[in-house]
């Protein structure tokens, strides 16, 4: 840790960045709060932290909290004891009317034959449209994470009641994404199944995992047959995503709204089981004014960005005029919207174990996995361009301050200071069995090695040119690899 705080200084010492109340800048400490942060407000001309302030027992983090309070230095605060834990929901709805969008969830198959739009339904009519089906092929597919195999699919409907005798209505799948196209759970809805005119919600549960597969397929369902979720065997057969969709008979003019996808923790939070726990997790801080930002799970996925905003409002609510944030290297214009942070916090990380490191003799590098510097093929500028154009501005600081512009939010980066030295392999590379007990997926992959000082200050230099309004650095040691890619 002192050596890599030792690089902040000389980084942001040298390009002359000065913290001022307009301008956060700050570093990471994830809960490392041993430091004297004296020192580093001093050193660093620091204003801002990122650190647990609420321990998993519950405890404040008393020292830091009145340090802090002492040095003026803001915080970016997670509540380890229930809050940032709710923050990984996963919910995800798909608006049955929803064109396609980078910024919402929707069907991609929804043929005009079958159905059309009607207001914020997809409505199928008898004597105009043919059976068959309504939507299919949801977008996104493959967003279910954190290790969770229990979803639940609720699809909302509603159809016309005008006959005394009990047809079929439709047909509600979840199945297994192309190429497997197996089923994991369908059911048919007769016309009894509505009560009256009114939107109805079917729910369906169903387990999934991406190295899962149904055991058996099967056709058509016809009438009532259901599949059980759990004629499921654990084969590693590449069937990934889920394909959710509506089968229309043809014979009752049906209406779709929407269909809501979540794991059991995203349905009991956005049921209202949770709203008591968040407000008293956060209304402990009410007293500390300087805790600015509640920081909400790190790098989230799409599927959890619905539970950022829930989350936020319960703690608006709790302990008014502070906010949420996160970091996020992705979807930045779907994050502004949905999760609703009071800025973007950017963590493209673009220094990979196969550029070259200057800093590195070729014995070195070659040791810890690095490319060596001195190989022809191999050229350290060539390399370096590439993946700072790819992967930092390409796909990070210039959608960001886009997305950021547009939403009127400020964009914030947070510069790569650290490498992933995986424990297990002895490398800045995962070389280690793939599916030994660990999981690692992509074995063979190059991992993020330590920047040197020039390309740290080339990141900074890059976002402050970008439109960034803080810099928060992230430190981490080089040598905490040693668990499942959840766990990091």
């Amino acid at each position: 840790m002192k050596r890599l705080l030792t690089i902040i200084v000389i980084i942001l010492t040298s390009i002359e960045l000065r913290a001022q109340n307009d301008f956060p800048l700050g570093v990471y400490l994830f809960g490392e709060n041993d430091v004297d942060l004296y020192q580093m407000k001093d050193s660093l001309i620091l204003n801002w932290v990122q650190t647990v302030v609420q321990n998993e027992d519950g405890t404040l983090e008393s020292n830091l909290l009145n340090t802090t309070s002492n040095l003026d230095i803001s915080i970016m605060g997670i509540l380890l004891k229930d809050v940032y834990y709710l923050s990984k929901a996963q919910r995800m709805i798909f608006e049955a009317e929803q064109d396609s969008s980078s910024t919402k969830s929707y069907f991609n198959d929804r043929p005009d034959s079958v159905s059309s739009n009607e207001g914020n339904f997809r409505k199928a009519e008898i004597n105009i449209n043919r059976q068959g089906y309504m939507v299919q092929s949801p977008v996104p597919d493959n967003e279910y994470h954190y290790d969770q195999t229990t979803y639940s699919a609720s699809f909302l409907l509603k159809i016309k009641k005008n006959r005394s005798d009990n047809p079929l209505v439709c047909r509600l799948e979840i199945a297994y994404a192309s190429p497997c196209s197996t089923y994991i759970d369908s059911i048919s809805l007769y016309y009894n199944d509505f009560t009256n005119e009114g939107i109805h919600t079917f729910t369906r549960t169903f387990q999934y995992s991406s190295q899962q597969s149904p055991s058996n397929s099967f056709g058509v369902l016809c009438g009532r047959e259901e599949v059980s979720p759990q004629a499921l065997s654990l084969t590693n057969t590449g069937c990934k995503g889920v394909d959710i969709r509506v089968y229309w008979y043809g014979d009752v003019t049906t209406s779709l709204d929407k269909i809501i996808v979540e794991d059991t923790l995203g349905k009991n939070l956005f049921s209202g089981m949770y709203d008591s726990i968040i407000s008293n997790s956060a209304s402990v801080l009410n007293g500390y004014p300087q805790v600015k930002r509640f920081y909400l799970k790190d790098e989230p996925p799409i599927s959890a960005f619905l539970a950022h905003d829930y989350i936020k409002r319960q703690l608006d609510i709790a302990v008014p005029n502070r906010g949420t944030t996160a970091a996020i290297y992705h979807s930045f214009e779907r994050f502004l919207n949905d999760a609703k942070p009071n800025e973007l916090l950017v963590d493209n990380y673009p220094i990979t174990s196969d550029i070259p490191s200057p800093a590195m003799t070729d014995n070195e590098a070659a040791n810890v996995g690095i490319v060596p510097y001195n190989n022809e093929s191999n050229n350290y500028t060539k390399l370096l361009q590439m993946k700072i154009n790819n992967w930092l501005i390409e796909k990070g600081l210039r959608p960001a301050i886009e997305s950021a512009k547009k939403s009127n939010k400020d964009f914030w980066f947070v510069p790569q200071l650290h490498g992933e030295y995986i424990q297990k392999a002895g490398q800045f590379k995962l070389t280690f069995d793939p599916n030994g007990p660990d999981e690692w997926p992509n074995a063979g992959d190059y991992a993020l090695r330590p920047p040197t000082g020039n390309e740290i200050k080339m990141m900074i230099n890059l976002a402050l040119a970008y439109g960034a309004k803080s810099i928060i650095a992230y430190p981490y040691a080089d040598n905490v690899i040693n668990k499942t890619l959840e766990e990091r």
